[in-house]
């Protein structure tokens, strides 16, 4: 809608702004967002989790570190970090594609 005044033209758009995790976003009355969602962006920090999560697990598997306590020490980082890290060596590829 539209109408001229003596300040200036004035224009309506029926919008509300919403925050979605943490970001406003444009809803029309129709309930839809004003601007498509991109797609999900990729995550370095997980993927380079998942890449020593398989390196460590190729490192216990094939004796060059006889135990999670001794590739810790060789790491100088927990062993509770390195047995939580292990665990995504063992994801699913369609997961880990994804």
């Amino acid at each position: 809608m539209s109408e001229d005044s003596r300040a200036g033209l004035t224009t309506e758009i029926p919008m509300t702004f919403r925050r979605r995790a943490g970001k406003a976003v444009i809803v029309l009355p129709s309930g839809e967002r004003a601007i498509e969602r991109r797609e999900a962006l990729i995550d370095n920090t997980m993927v380079k989790l998942i890449a020593r999560g398989h390196r460590w697990h190729r490192k216990l598997f094939d004796g060059t570190h006889a135990s999670i306590e001794d590739l810790a020490k060789s790491e100088n980082i927990s062993p509770s970090f390195v047995s939580r890290t292990l665990r995504l060596a063992y994801l699913s590829p369609a997961l880990v594609e994804a």
